[in-house]
């Protein structure tokens, strides 16, 4: 361990790290304040949010995870789904335009969005009442619409299949780290960096039968003693699990002190918030 210029000290391993590493900070949770008017939090991941440091973690480069960025999307199918579909949208609209222009929504305008939805089922080529027909039909003889419309006409209701957004995900990546400790106390520095990442990883405590939020955690990629241009950027995050083997060379052997030879540490994180177009700006 080092003294850091912040205050807290910095768990390091190797001793004579290079230019290259990785931080991880860890941060006390803080929940949001109470809001005020109309202005908006700061979420936790924001950066101009994060309480001071508690821990820094310095650890050689990793085998850097693959940052994947998923969407998640539904499918909507069938003239009947896709007939109400289109209302809706009709529907949203015209909510969403009186809304914003703050004169509420009268009864006639609720005729009106009754009749929108009317309109498209009706006018939807008779495709609505033949798949609904079908459908009732199949039940009797113990089929699905499809099928029954297969062995009565050979020919099925096209299913206008249409793929719908339905929001983004949370990232979550891994990093592993093998500890070799060339002294007694460079072993000694590892179990001191260990034991305090597993301990921000935890709650703690409050009393009254509550518990304290776990600390949330920054990683950054330092090269050449910078923060990283050219490389992943990562928000904020929760430490989701922790796992530590420490005989991770297959057999058992210690050090002088009685610390293990080789050790290992993995960590799985996982952000705090979803990723925006926006966010690509700073190569998150």
């Amino acid at each position: 361990m080092t003294d850091s210029p912040d205050g807290p000290l910095i768990h390091q391993y190797p001793k004579d790290i290079g230019p290259d590493y990785v931080m991880i900070t860890s941060h006390k949770f803080r929940s949001r304040p109470t809001r005020v008017g109309n202005a908006r939090d700061n979420l936790i991941g924001d950066p101009g949010a994060l309480p001071p440091v508690v821990n820094h973690f310095k650890l050689p480069v990793p085998d850097l995870p693959n940052m994947i960025s998923s969407q998640k999307f539904g499918t909507i199918e069938g003239a009947l789904n896709n007939a109400l579909a289109t209302a809706g949208g009709e529907a949203y609209s015209a909510i969403d335009s009186s809304i914003t222009a703050g004169k509420g929504l009268d009864q006639g305008q609720v005729g009106e969005i009754a009749n929108r939805l009317k309109a498209q089922v009706t006018d939807a080529g008779g495709s609505v009442i033949r798949e609904m027909a079908a459908g009732l039909a199949g039940k009797m003889v113990g089929i699905n619409a499809i099928q029954f419309q297969t062995l009565a006409t050979g020919s099925v209701t096209n299913p206008n299949i249409e793929l719908l957004y339905a929001g983004p995900t949370l990232r979550t990546f891994a990093m592993n780290w093998t500890f070799a400790p060339k002294s007694s106390e460079e072993a000694q520095g590892c179990y001191d960096l260990i034991k305090a990442l597993k301990q921000d990883q935890l709650p703690s405590s409050s009393g009254g039968g509550m518990l304290e939020v776990p600390h949330v955690f920054k990683v950054k990629l330092y090269i050449q003693g910078k923060e990283a241009e050219f490389y992943q950027k990562y928000m904020t995050c929760a430490l989701e699990s922790i796992g530590v083997n420490q005989d991770a060379q297959g057999s058992h052997m210690t050090l002088p002190n009685g610390a293990p030879v080789v050790s290992s540490l993995s960590c799985v994180f996982k952000e705090l918030k979803i990723i925006t177009r926006e966010d690509m700006e700073n190569n998150i």
